[in-house]
């Protein structure tokens, strides 16, 4: 693409050079000189020259005079030209970028039966490594997900009266936690790491907030469902903003009047502390004033997992850890396939966690036997996960090491023979 901005250049450059060719010309045509030959001479040499008096070989002199007219004729032109510029380049762009894109859309049909080929390889290669593991994983999401309807048809589906706003917010929770820990499994068996880490973060943060709201019954519930109307708000507020600077769509006055009513009615019904980004639980059951997410970890339980959610955010947020090539010590400014075949273990063991954390939460308490015991098989459930998601990664990282080894010594062997040759 930088030959089409020099080409552009030049052309620019050239046409200035052409409408002062042509002034030269005029001038010279008035004193008599037409011979083509000696005209291009002269040409030739005002280009390479700075001088105010310059020769050329012929009887004939020539004086050529610059007036303020002509300079001003000059810039003229020059202005014109600017003012087209713009037009010219959506020309271009459009002509060139036509023809760009219909050659990426040939290649991309002309190779795009090796790439797909490429591709279910690699998820077949992920299978067979890491297929068993995937699958105790799946096991464990089903079960949890029998927990949740089980949850929904006590608790929620027959309408019982008692805590019917914490069970509704469990029940949603838990359903949208199952949904996620879907995602993440299919990403796992794509071969998306990374993918996987960053939904798990959002699982993990879904998980907090059905233990705290558990915990916290029907009036945390209902902070946590009336905090919509400070996310709907603050929304509001970075819409007027992106329009203040792009006007995209206008938002109805009725309904900025009804977003702006909410908020106020809310916010005056909680205090100024509502209004923060987990304002639903400051200072409900022994949470701080304006709290922090670790503050949510803390009473969750979950501190333990502050390393991780910090991990992920890495690959959630534009920070510079996510700049870092996962896995392989590669150039990192070459472009590569983000589908690997290792690296599985931490974002897998992560989310069999947290669904048993979420699944936790619908286990009211007090618990009864049948309550331990289910929460007991699905411990162990999580914990075979980890298990198997840990011996998958060691029996591949042996794998390469040996790998390594043998390369090694291949090399070796190889540098041993050709020294011995040589005379």
């Amino acid at each position: 693409m930088a030959l089409l901005q020099q080409q552009f250049e030049s052309a620019i450059t050239n046409t200035i050079q052409t409408s002062l060719d042509r002034l030269v010309i005029e001038k010279l045509s008035n004193q008599g000189i037409t011979d083509h030959n000696l005209i291009e001479r002269i040409m030739r040499a005002l280009r390479d020259s700075n001088e105010n008096q310059i020769e050329v070989e012929s009887d004939i002199i020539a004086d050529i005079e610059f007036t303020s007219a002509d300079g001003k004729h000059l810039n003229d032109f020059v202005e014109k030209l600017i003012a087209h510029i713009p037009n010219i380049v959506e020309n271009i762009g459009a002509e060139y970028g036509e023809k760009i894109a219909d050659g990426v859309k040939q290649q991309w049909s002309d190779n795009s039966g090796f790439s797909h080929t490429e591709r279910e390889d690699l998820k077949r290669k992920i299978a067979s490594q890491w297929g068993e593991a995937f699958s105790d994983l799946r096991m464990l999401l089903e079960f949890c997900r029998q927990q949740g309807e089980e949850f929904n048809r006590i608790n929620y589906n027959l309408r019982l009266k008692k805590h019917r706003t914490r069970n509704h917010v469990l029940a949603r929770l838990h359903i949208r936690a199952c949904r996620i820990a879907d995602e993440i499994i299919t990403l796992l068996e794509n071969g998306f790491a990374e993918g996987a880490r960053g939904r798990w973060r959002t699982l993990y943060e879904v998980a907090v907030a059905a233990v705290l709201i558990s915990e916290g019954g029907d009036p945390l519930a209902e902070r946590y469902m009336d905090h919509g109307a400070v996310e709907q708000k603050h929304a509001l507020d970075d819409h007027d903003r992106a329009n203040s600077v792009n006007a995209n769509s206008e938002i109805s006055m009725s309904e900025r009047k009804e977003i702006e009513r909410r908020f106020n009615t809310i916010v005056d019904r909680y205090g100024s502390d509502f209004k923060g980004m987990h304002g639903w639980a400051s200072g409900q059951i022994g949470i701080t004033k304006n709290p922090q997410f670790h503050h949510l970890q803390d009473l969750a339980g979950t501190l333990t997992m502050k390393l991780q959610y910090r991990l992920a955010c890495f690959g959630t947020h534009a920070s510079t850890q996510s700049l870092k090539q996962p896995l392989h010590h590669w150039d990192p400014t070459i472009h590569i396939l983000d589908e690997f075949e290792a690296g599985f273990e931490e974002p897998g063991t992560d989310t069999a966690y947290a669904l048993v954390l979420v699944t936790s939460a619908i286990f009211i308490e007090p618990w009864d036997l049948d309550k331990l015991v289910l929460m007991s098989a699905l411990k162990r459930l999580r914990d075979n996960v980890g298990e198997k998601m840990q011996q998958t990664a060691n029996r591949i990282d042996r794998l390469e090491r040996r790998n390594i080894e043998r390369s090694s010594r291949r090399a070796s062997r190889s540098a041993h023979f050709r020294r011995k040759r040589l005379p």
